[in-house]
């Protein structure tokens, strides 16, 4: 049974941690870095499409 409860709270952590990145992705304290093909870092902001994708596996992620 201890084994159920290491795990459910493990994945807890997983979930909570995403949901903090979304949400400094959404209030732009983190950036996204694109590495183009000159062998440099563009930075980028979230695309609104991207940040749906993101929030739907979000959702995902609590459903499972």
């Amino acid at each position: 049974m201890n084994t159920v409860f290491l795990d459910f709270n493990t994945r807890a952590k997983e979930v909570n941690d995403y949901f903090i990145f979304l949400e400094s992705l959404e209030k732009q304290t983190t950036k996204l870095a694109v590495f183009d093909p000159a062998g440099t870092y563009k930075i980028q902001s979230l695309d609104p499409e991207l940040e749906k994708t993101l929030k739907a596996n979000g959702l995902l992620l609590l459903y499972n």
